[in-house]
């Protein structure tokens, strides 16, 4: 299921990637007196927000549930360690 939103979001960021590349690569082609930058513009732009978006939806796809019970399990074992080394203290005592 993660991978389906990472492929979808990489599709997404490609398109509005392109879009954009397509603006600014108007723009350098016109100061540049060159048309290739217009492709070369999109392309770049478009990998750019793929990369983006791709790891972006994938991180707000993420199982929340699972991050809050590895921070309590953390939080549990930190506990243990203390209480362990508490005991270690009064014995040696």
């Amino acid at each position: 299921m993660r991978k389906t939103y990472f492929i979808y979001g990489g599709m997404q960021g490609f398109a509005i990637g392109c879009l954009a590349g397509l603006g600014i690569g108007a723009i350098s082609a016109f100061q540049a007196k060159r048309l290739l930058v217009i492709p070369i513009s999109m392309l770049f732009s478009g990998m750019f927000f793929a990369c983006v978006m791709a790891f972006g939806s994938l991180i707000r796809s993420a199982d929340h549930e699972f991050m809050i019970q590895g921070d309590s399990m953390l939080r549990e074992e930190y506990a243990l360690q203390k209480y362990v080394q508490k005991c270690k203290l009064s014995y040696s005592s």
